[in-house]
């Protein structure tokens, strides 16, 4: 159980309870540190694109020194200098993927971090997304917390009345006829006290709780349409984010680079079908096979293989989903939690629990299930938000993410 402002119990980590839009708000600033790390990783991955062309140079560099004074001559030295000249080719690409990365993709991500996040001019500093946010869902829950509160100061009043008049109960019982009349007739005057003390307790309880079932149309529609705000801006950083590691597909396409070495196209014009065959066998051998196989086989094979690794990657990039996200993100962490909503609970009965058959999600249950009213408010498919009362249920089957997405 976790405590909120103002000593204010919750009952579960279900967005609907008191505090508990915060993940959402945090969210936000997640989104700015991953616009920073996403930054962070391009720069890295730069880095080694630009040591690994400085080294194919250097590498270049000295065998082309070593030829020129060495004792190999003729077509076999021109042979030699075949390799030297593709590594020079291999440089120059990798030099263009390096600023490729700095240039375009970091620079466009770094651009529009710029432009989607602001920070306060004000100490403590802190994006004004996400303090923004953080109002509206307070402006939202406000009045609800404040009668959320008042519920749970009725309860404890009236929790303890019963439990005075419980303890009078049993020292009369055990008084019995041997005490003092006038210790009776204190016990009896305490009692009388105790048990209107409970009545006047038990009816101020039940009006709290009717009054915050009262508020909880206008709580859910308040609290919902903030939520669906703070979905589109995910949104569209979502989307942002898929188009930007489609940008870095891009950049590191080595295969689609038309200063590439020409061999695959070469190579696959000169294979025949038999010799295809036989690559297609060796690719489902295991890799020590492909060491007992003729070089030019190894090598066309190779060629063939690598732009699949381009295409797998493209593939990969492209099942990201914002909705499917998006979705899994209301079901756990928004407004399609379940939830258990305060009712009126006896002295001494078990208190509620979320799982229980009175919980139930905001959006709407499967049927089966009981719900704590007769009216749930419903919402939009997508995990959106903007619920309002129907006058009926309505059940909502969302297909959510795999487990190996999160």
């Amino acid at each position: 159980m976790s405590v909120y402002d103002d000593n204010v119990e919750v009952s579960s980590d279900s967005f609907w309870e008191i505090g508990q839009y915060k993940k959402t708000v945090k969210r936000v600033d997640d989104g700015f540190e991953l616009c920073t790390r996403l930054m962070q990783l391009i720069q890295e991955r730069a880095d080694i694109e630009k040591g690994y062309s400085a080294n194919l140079k250097k590498w270049s560099l000295k065998w082309k020194a070593f030829l020129d004074k060495g004792p190999e001559y003729g077509t076999m030295k021109s042979a030699w200098i075949g390799f030297t000249e593709e590594a020079d080719s291999m440089s120059e690409i990798h030099s263009t993927i390096r600023n490729r990365l700095v240039d375009n993709v970091q620079a466009e991500l770094k651009s529009w971090q710029k432009e989607n996040y602001h920070k306060s001019a004000l100490p403590p500093q802190r994006l004004k997304n996400s303090k923004d946010l953080e109002d509206k869902f307070q402006k939202a829950q406000k009045p609800w917390a404040k009668q959320y509160k008042h519920v749970q100061d009725c309860k404890k009043a009236y929790h303890s009345a019963c439990k005075t008049e419980s303890g009078l109960q049993q020292q009369q019982q055990a008084a019995g006829d041997s005490a003092q009349p006038e210790a009776i007739k204190k016990l009896s005057d305490k009692l009388r006290k105790a048990e209107r003390e409970v009545t006047k307790s038990r009816t101020a309880y039940e009006s709290a709780v009717a009054d915050l079932d009262g508020q909880r149309s206008a709580y859910t529609a308040g609290m919902s349409d903030v939520f669906a705000e703070a979905q589109e801006f995910e949104r569209t950083r979502l989307e942002f984010f898929k188009a930007v590691l489609g940008h870095l597909h891009e950049a590191l396409n080595i295969s689609n680079e038309e200063r590439a070495p020409a061999a695959r196209h070469v190579a696959l014009h000169a294979a025949d079908t038999h010799t295809l065959h036989y690559l297609l066998s060796l690719s489902l051998l295991s890799s020590r096979s492909l060491l007992h196989a003729p070089p030019f086989f190894t090598l066309l094979l190779r060629l063939l293989l690598r732009p699949q690794t381009y295409e797998n990657l493209l593939h990969t990039v492209q099942r990201a989903d914002a909705d499917q996200d998006l979705r899994w993100w209301a079901q756990n962490h928004g407004d399609c939690m379940p939830v258990q909503w305060p009712q009126f609970e006896e002295f001494g009965a078990s208190p509620p629990t979320g799982g229980g058959g009175d919980g139930g999600s905001v959006r709407g249950k499967k049927s089966g299930g009981s719900s704590l009213t007769a009216e749930e408010p419903t919402g939009r498919a997508g995990g959106g938000g903007n619920f309002r009362n129907s006058g009926h249920q309505q059940s909502h089957d969302v297909d959510s993410p795999t487990a190996d997405n999160y």
